[in-house]
Formats: C-alpha cells, sequence, structure tokens
C-alpha cells in the first residue's frame, strides 16, 4: 500500500482530518458521509469526494477482467456449475448460466440448488473485493416459475448496507425475461 499510505499520510499530516478517516472509508466506500463528520473545510470535502470517484477503482473490484480472475477460484461455482460472470459494479454483479442437462433434475426442470447457487455466486461477486470479504448470515429463495429459456442471470443489488451487515436482492430471470427466482441475502462483513 505505498501509494496510498503516503496519500493518506499526507492528508493527515496536514491536519486535513484524522488518521480514522481513511480506515473507514477505505473499509466501506459507502460511509462517504463520514466526509461531513471528519474533513475540517469544504474544500477538503471536496478533494476527498473527488479523490473516492477518480480512485475508487484502485482500491475495489469494479474490473469485470479483475473479477473473473478474483472468483475463478471458486471451482464449484465456476467451473463444475459453469457460471460466467458478465458484469460487476460498487454493490452490483450479474452473472449467467447456460442451462444443459447437468442442472435438470429427476423431471427435467432445472434443479432449484443450480437457481440458489447462481444466486449465491452473484452475492459473493457483488460483495466481496480484494481486501473485504462478506460472507452470508442468511438467504432465502422464493421461486417464482420454472424456466423455458436456455440461459439464466443473476442480478445482485444491494438493499441496505451498515457496519457489520449489508442486505442484497438477487433476482433470477431466463433469456425470455420470464421472472424464475427472487433471494434475499444478508451478508456479514468480517
Amino acid at each position: 500500500y505505498s501509494y496510498d499510505t503516503n496519500f493518506y499520510s499526507w492528508f493527515v499530516n496536514h491536519n486535513i482530518f484524522s488518521p480514522i478517516f481513511f480506515k473507514e472509508i477505505h473499509l466501506n466506500y459507502n460511509s462517504i458521509f463520514i466526509i461531513k463528520q471528519t474533513v475540517k473545510s469544504p474544500i477538503c470535502k471536496k478533494l476527498v469526494y473527488f479523490f473516492f470517484q477518480k480512485f475508487y477503482n484502485f482500491f475495489t473490484m469494479n474490473n469485470l477482467d479483475e473479477a473473473r480472475s478474483f472468483f475463478e477460484k471458486d471451482i464449484y461455482a465456476t467451473q463444475t456449475t459453469g457460471i460466467q460472470i458478465d458484469a460487476v459494479d460498487t454493490n452490483y454483479s450479474k452473472c449467467s448460466l447456460k442451462i444443459s442437462e447437468k442442472h435438470f433434475n429427476a423431471v427435467q426442470g432445472v434443479m432449484g440448488g443450480v437457481i440458489f447457487t447462481l444466486a449465491d455466486f452473484a452475492f459473493a461477486v457483488a460483495t466481496n473485493s480484494k481486501e473485504n470479504v462478506t460472507v452470508t448470515a442468511t438467504s432465502q429463495i422464493s421461486y417464482l416459475g420454472a424456466t423455458k429459456g436456455d440461459t439464466l442471470f443473476a442480478e445482485c443489488n444491494l438493499v441496505k448496507d451498515g457496519k457489520n451487515l449489508c442486505f442484497y436482492e438477487i433476482m433470477i430471470y431466463d433469456n425470455l425475461n420470464k421472472k424464475i427466482a427472487l433471494v434475499s441475502t444478508t451478508g456479514y462483513k468480517l
């Protein structure tokens, strides 16, 4: 962290804000409101906000290739199940799964566990970065219908973020735009 440590030190040494500020903001981008409580002048508030808008990707995994590289270690989701990461952004992800025979249950429908795995992986992609780890605390799935399509998509969006817990909704739909399931997940930040 030589670059960002030097950057932090400069602001702290110039008495712009306390050392705790960068620790808090570095761990949780959504805590931008801390700027109002910690930064001492309006000009510095604007400067710090500009910094996060321009350099947030330096600290997090908003890059699609970087996310794919990081999550390829999730063998079950990416290789066994075949889930792909289609998009990633702050507190958001979109993943897809091309349905094949290995995903069917005994009555030739897509296995519920496959749908849940897709949702759980989308949650992992949306909430985890190089430095921040979030695990599922609770998760609830409501199956809305059976797919007639050949591809499933999961879009994961933040609903509420807190200090230790976060709440996300993951919508599962198919390539025919039919809603298949809705998953509500509470994550715990390690």
